[in-house]
């Protein structure tokens, strides 16, 4: 039988990046790659198998911290510093936001500081 695995709290855990990414005067833009299909099929044509995927401030904000070193929770109480709002509606908007760079394999979740 498989080991179960304790769920673990988004807040503690350290995002770390592990796309491809650059930063010019339009602001961040992460290099995502495509699926395995359209990989394929761009390999084929002779185009880029990346994506890219400008972020707006708030994106950039959060994608920069992603260093495996910063918490979640840190990122977030930078967040409500560096920008206004409710505090559980941002909390909210990094949560869903990091979820989704992980579900596109952006970034990983480590429950310790990956950083040496």
């Amino acid at each position: 039988m498989a080991e179960r695995r304790e769920p673990r709290n988004l807040m503690e855990l350290h995002p770390r990046r592990i796309a491809g990414w650059d930063e010019g005067p339009g602001g961040v833009v992460i290099q995502a790659p495509r699926g395995r299909l359209l990989t394929f099929v761009s390999h084929r044509l002779g185009r880029s198998e990346f994506v890219r995927v400008n972020l707006d401030e708030l994106g950039a904000f959060v994608w920069k911290k992603c260093d495996g070193a910063t918490s979640v929770l840190e990122i977030v109480q930078e967040v409500e510093t560096a920008f206004s709002g409710d505090s559980g509606s941002i909390s909210q908007r990094v949560a869903t936001f990091l979820h989704r760079l992980a579900r596109e394999k952006l970034v990983s979740f480590h429950s310790e500081c990956t950083v040496r």
